[in-house]
């Protein structure tokens, strides 16, 4: 790619070479052009994610749709987490700076039609030749992001489900035990730390012949330390009392959120059977409508869907990946 011409984020490459940047030697194996891409339709493709299960939630209950933001927030937050570490195993310290270039000079060139910049960029990526920027970004999500793309569809077709089971009155069971059905269920009981004793038997001191006054004061002091000694055996035994007790309460309690855990998995999964066509269905349905929206072109649907062009863009997916 030529320095004439959009190729800022090439320049700053080589400034960043020069300057000794700390770069994995693994993730060096991978052309940086792909890597550049791979994170923005990475966070492109997690930004789909929350607009498709906004359109979801639409006529839900507030306290359904809460669950189903806070579940795609996670996730979300975790596939930006995820391109932050790949640039930064990529390009060290400079990694901010070169997605920054990259995302301005990108969605430039494809606002622009820039088929010189696609040109380019094809070859730095190790891609074919390609006809335009959505097959590129085709490209880019088949070779790169089809599992990530795919575990997202199936994660919106799951909520999807589960919203259409509450809605229709089947009482599916929380959105937590939905999504973790085929799983062993798993139930967790905090148990009191085991309490050591403050009492024990206190030594006796030691009588001898030392006289009658010495003698008496020593049965007397021998007297008194067993009282307290008895006092503190009482206590003690009092104290294991009420664990043991303490113990068997919570093992009830853990066996009966046992039985309610399998109970509510086993429903979930009898309704799952009976909705797996459909959620089959809804899977490869929303897969096919993320992959459209990601390899969308610019200008197609709205820049603002994409967080906009050029330095716009740029800023809005430092922010997304890196704060």
């Amino acid at each position: 790619m030529k320095k004439g011409w959009r190729g800022l984020w090439l320049a700053v490459a080589a400034m960043a070479s020069s300057a000794g940047a700390v770069v994995s030697s693994e993730a060096a194996l991978e052309p940086e052009a792909r890597v550049l891409a791979t994170a923005y339709l990475r966070v492109q493709a997690a930004r789909q994610m929350l607009a498709a299960a906004a359109e979801i939630c639409k006529g839900a209950p507030e306290s359904d749709a809460a669950e189903v933001r806070a579940l795609m927030q996670e996730w979300v937050a975790k596939q930006n987490e995820t391109a932050r570490r790949a640039l930064e195993m990529r390009f060290g310290t400079d990694a901010r700076v070169r997605f920054e270039a990259f995302v301005a000079d990108f969605t430039t060139a494809e606002s622009e039609r820039d088929h010189r910049y696609l040109a380019a960029l094809a070859r730095e990526s190790g891609a074919p030749a390609l006809e335009d920027f959505a097959a590129f970004k085709r490209w880019i999500v088949e070779t790169a992001l089809r599992d990530d793309v795919r575990a997202g569809a199936r994660r919106l077709a799951e909520v999807q489900t589960w919203l259409d089971l509450r809605q229709g009155g089947k009482n599916p069971p929380s959105l937590a035990v939905w999504l973790k059905r085929d799983e062993t269920p798993s139930v967790s009981l905090e148990m009191a730390e085991a309490r050591t004793d403050g009492g024990g038997r206190a030594a006796v001191a030691p009588g001898g012949d030392a006289g009658a006054l010495d003698a008496f004061a020593a049965m007397r002091r021998e007297r008194r330390e067993w009282a307290l000694s008895a006092a503190a055996e009482g206590m003690r035994q009092l104290a294991e009392e009420r664990r043991a007790a303490e113990e068997a309460e919570a093992a009830r309690r853990l066996a009966v959120a046992h039985a309610e855990a399998e109970a509510a998995t086993r429903h979930a999964r009898q309704l799952a059977q009976v909705e797996r066509q459909a959620y089959e269905q809804r899977q490869e349905g929303w897969n096919d409508r993320l992959k459209s929206a990601v390899t969308m072109a610019l200008g197609t649907a709205g820049n603002a869907l994409f967080g906009g062009i050029g330095n716009s863009a740029a800023q809005w997916a430092v922010r997304v990946v890196f704060q």
